[in-house]
């Protein structure tokens, strides 16, 4: 696999999980916010994001996430756009992983649920595969040849 190849993969991965934040609206996100009892596809994915985002707040249940993101639904997004994956630790990744690959997070599924959820669900698998995808290259570029 050539070097091209692979930085075309890994931006071409970056530029999926952002087009996914770009349509997601202020009011999307407020929307679900105002559930008082969200499915369980949505908690999952909102955990997801705190993974990213707080990772040393663990949050169990929906009212926790309402209580993180009550004064911060505005700056999500921009948090989002503007999370530097290259410091994910290995931790939030694995639990990010976990998190994903529950049944409830299947894409499509979230979808039948929200569509503001889907996109986040989207941006969250892309993140996934953008970072898994930088560690391995690095770690082939690291390895000395035979």
């Amino acid at each position: 696999m050539s070097s091209n190849i692979d930085r075309e993969t890994m931006v071409a991965a970056l530029s999926e999980a952002e087009r996914n934040l770009e349509v997601i609206t202020k009011a999307g996100i407020t929307e679900l916010m105002a559930l008082r009892q969200p499915p369980l596809s949505v908690v999952y994915v909102f955990q997801g994001l705190a993974s990213l985002l707080v990772p040393n707040r663990r949050m169990s249940d929906w009212n926790e996430i309402r209580k993180w993101l009550g004064s911060q639904v505005n700056q999500l997004i921009n948090m989002l756009i503007n999370l530097d994956k290259d410091l994910i630790t290995d931790e939030q990744l694995t639990n990010l992983k976990s998190i994903l690959a529950l049944p409830e997070c299947e894409p499509e599924r979230v979808k039948r649920c929200s569509l503001a959820a889907y996109q986040l669900c989207q941006f969250l698998h892309g993140v996934v595969a953008l970072v898994t995808f930088q560690r391995q290259y690095q770690q082939t570029i690291n390895e000395p040849s035979s």
